[in-house]
């Protein structure tokens, strides 16, 4: 197995890109703002967008600033930030090198996007496949990020690799926490024989209890204009 530090999203973003105090920062495909959050922690200025209604209304209960929009078009004006942040939300997008250009547009000369996703196959793969096999999309976005880089619009800096931990404690705790993000998900009643077994293969535990490892791979791309 690759040697990958586990370490908490929040803190793998710090690793990756120093100190962003006084940046102003965007929060792509932000869900429940939890990230548009922890970048107000780190001392930027932190605008999430999101196109889900309910999340945007969730959100800005939580604390925070939102914008209801889709990361391919947000409306924002050019030139208005220094970051624009990517949180396993990229995958998601409609349309994936739309949205990658579109937060290009919103950069300023020497900005970064910041692009983090899972890599599959991972330790979590042989488990989570049977309900939601999403490596196809996870290649399609290291596909558009690395035709971005080609294009010379934007210097792709140094990736950071590191190993996060689910905690879950059974495969049924599992189908219900991924079901419940997307109802089209499910499991295959043929397959929950295999499921299990995965699931029991890949389980490890540490002081919180059981969970499964999994990897994610955080690249960072300057705007060159």
């Amino acid at each position: 197995m690759p040697d990958r530090p586990f370490l908490a999203a929040d803190d793998a973003l710090r690793r990756a890109l120093g100190d962003i105090s006084g940046l102003d920062a965007i929060d792509m495909g932000a869900g429940s703002g939890r990230m548009t959050r922890a970048l107000c922690g780190m001392g930027a200025r932190a605008l999430g967008v999101e196109p889900n209604p309910a999340a945007v209304a969730a959100a800005r209960a939580a604390g925070g600033d939102f914008l209801e929009a889709a990361a391919e078009s947000t409306g924002l004006p050019d030139d208005c930030a220094d970051l624009v942040v990517f949180s396993l939300s990229l995958h998601h997008a409609r349309d994936i090198p739309t949205a990658l250009t579109e937060a290009c547009r919103l950069l300023r000369p020497g900005g970064r996007v910041v692009v983090n996703e899972p890599v599959a196959p991972d330790p979590i793969w042989p488990v989570a496949r049977f309900i939601d096999d999403e490596s196809a999309v996870y290649a399609e976005v290291v596909a558009a990020v690395a035709a971005l880089a080609a294009s010379g619009r934007v210097l792709r800096e140094a990736a950071l690799d590191f190993s996060s931990k689910y905690h879950v404690a059974t495969p049924d705790e599992m189908l219900a926490d991924m079901t419940a993000v997307d109802p089209r998900r499910r499991l295959d009643p043929a397959d929950r024989p295999a499921f299990e077994a995965a699931f029991a293969e890949a389980l490890e535990t540490d002081e919180r209890g059981p969970y499964l490892p999994y990897w994610e791979r955080i690249e960072v791309l300057r705007y060159a204009a």
